[in-house]
């Protein structure tokens, strides 16, 4: 969901992130892309985009397999269902 908050707000990413604060690294890597954290944002938003070529690829260049995706996955979706709106 975070990969599309600027497009719902229509406010570019990187004004979105100045609230809150964040090591520049980690705002880097969320705005662009960039080192240490893009490789990871961009395996997350193929997930989100439920694209399997992607998210081998992605997992691929993490020197991750798919059973180690899933394996960490899986609790995550089971931890978002737990967790209660408002």
């Amino acid at each position: 969901m975070l990969s599309l908050l600027d497009v719902v707000i229509d406010q570019p990413f990187v004004e979105l992130l100045k609230p809150l604060h964040l090591p520049e690294t980690v705002a880097d890597s969320l705005s662009g892309h960039g080192e240490p954290y893009g490789p990871l944002l961009r395996l997350a938003e193929a997930i989100e985009g439920d694209d399997a070529g992607a998210i081998r690829t992605c997992a691929r260049l993490l020197g991750l397999g798919e059973c180690d995706v899933n394996r960490a996955l899986l609790p995550a979706i089971c931890d978002a269902d737990e967790v209660e709106p408002g």
